[in-house]
């Protein structure tokens, strides 16, 4: 049976003491987006929206600061699948680091 993408990611992220689950929405622009949301919250983290129309963008952060300009925490990829590996990859380096506890 093959995996889908998607079900690679973790379902629970754990950043900064806070409990973030997987999501896939459609924006305001009618583009699918999937990242992760805060439990009871509306903070979002690791967001990336499928584009193929646009350059890939890759952020270095993964949330928005009072620092960071617009939706410079939003990637974006040509694929659903290059938005996953995106965002595996940063996952991966951040439980490398001790930034983040991932829950599959």
């Amino acid at each position: 049976m093959e995996t889908n993408a998607l079900e690679l990611l973790p379902k629970l992220l754990i950043y900064k003491g806070n409990d973030y689950f997987l999501r896939v929405w459609v924006t305001a622009w009618g583009n699918l987006c999937v990242g992760y949301k805060e439990l009871g919250g509306d903070k979002k983290i690791l967001s990336y929206v499928v584009e193929s129309n646009k350059e890939p963008y890759i952020p270095d952060i993964i949330e928005e600061t009072e620092e960071s300009g617009l939706n410079e925490h939003i990637g974006n990829n040509k694929t659903l699948n290059k938005c996953i590996t995106n965002i595996i990859t940063k996952i991966n380096k951040m439980v490398e680091n001790n930034e983040i506890t991932a829950e599959y």
